[in-house]
């Protein structure tokens, strides 16, 4: 299974746009082993009021949340969240 981390452009677009009728974010959660760092998850879920896309993101957040391992690779995540603040600054 392919492993998949998602930022919040991509999370965004895969949330707002569909093929065949589904959300292509629903695809890959078929395919793919999907990690979403918390950060991102919060800014994609805090607008769910204000935009659809933004609704399928948070059942995407809780879908992934139940299968964020524990350990090294959470661990990895926080540094790469640490590392993307400092290029963002």
């Amino acid at each position: 299974m392919v492993e998949v981390i998602f930022d919040s452009s991509a999370l965004i677009t895969c949330c707002k746009f569909t093929v065949q009728g589904c959300y292509i974010m629903e695809h890959i959660l078929r395919f793919c082993e999907v990690f979403i760092p918390d950060a991102v998850g919060v800014e994609t879920c805090i607008a769910s009021e204000k935009y659809p896309d933004a609704t399928v993101a948070e059942q995407a957040v809780a879908a992934v949340k139940s299968r964020y391992p524990e350990g090294f690779i959470y661990h990895t995540l926080q540094i790469l969240e640490r590392g993307d603040r400092r290029c963002l600054r």
